[in-house]
């Protein structure tokens, strides 16, 4: 069973470095609004290529002991996008139980859901192994600490830091039956935004995730592990720089899309 993830009361110089590199990548990407839909179309773009440049850049030294995912992102064409949930979020200052499910329930298009309450685990590998989530005693607790850290003021590093944390936490959580991979996602864009670090609309985080093939999982299992964060850092380090260098052919091709004409990307 995985244990709650708490916040660091300190972090090490490697992560608090790795920040402070992701701060200045985050900060330097042309501003652009939320716009629902953005990432699909990144997905969509990627192609097998770029896919495999991600799984690649994010490679650890477990991967390939670690039975992955298919690199299938057509997904994203189909489900609520995750900008949605982002909109929601953003300008609220303070978070709290009531708010995270509206959330939830944007995320998954349904009726608000409630706190689990129920023991549950991740889909089997293809060897049929799982994890069973966090216990349903402990959600109100992480969650408590979601609340506290979303309501912190802070300098980018630290604010890069938080929203990191908000990610993995929810994650580890998973207080709710469905949609908590977009929840998550969306509180770290959400939090980078309200927190002035990002001034480019939501980061296609699920995008890249996805094409890591089970590399952005091995970094949260060592998170909840060993309460170790450099690698988390150091994925969403190199999966962000990968996409700010692909961001003008990116939206080029998006442009000539929308104007009827064929792209090769």
């Amino acid at each position: 069973m995985r244990k709650p993830i708490s916040y660091p009361a300190s972090a090490s110089s490697e992560t608090v470095e790795l920040c402070e590199a992701l701060a200045g990548v985050i900060q330097n990407l042309p501003a652009r609004p939320i716009v629902r839909g953005r990432e699909a179309k990144f997905a969509a773009w990627l192609g097998d290529r770029r896919m495999k440049e991600i799984e690649d850049l994010t490679r650890d030294e477990l991967s390939e002991y670690f039975a992955g995912t298919q690199r299938d992102l057509s997904h994203f064409e189909r489900r609520i996008p995750e900008e949605a949930v982002v909109q929601f979020l953003v300008d609220r200052p303070r978070i709290d139980s009531p708010a995270l499910k509206v959330a939830a329930g944007v995320a998954t298009g349904g009726p608000f859901p409630d706190i689990r309450s129920t023991v549950i685990t991740t889909q089997p590998d293809r060897q049929g192994r799982y994890v069973q989530f966090i216990a349903p005693d402990h959600i109100s607790g992480v969650l408590s600490e979601v609340y506290r850290v979303w309501a912190m003021a802070a300098p980018a590093p630290e604010a890069v830091f938080n929203a990191v944390w908000l990610l993995a936490a929810v994650l580890n959580a998973h207080p709710f039956p469905d949609g908590n991979g977009r929840l998550a996602r969306a509180l770290c864009n959400a939090y980078l935004l309200k927190s002035g670090v990002l001034c480019h609309g939501a980061l296609p985080l699920g995008a890249l995730i996805y094409a890591s093939r089970g590399n952005f999982e091995i970094a949260m299992r060592r998170v909840e592990i060993m309460q170790t964060w450099e690698p988390l850092c150091r994925f969403f380090l190199a999966t962000i720089t990968a996409y700010a260098a692909w961001i003008e052919v990116f939206e080029m091709t998006n442009a000539v899309q929308a104007n009827g004409a064929p792209s090769h990307g």
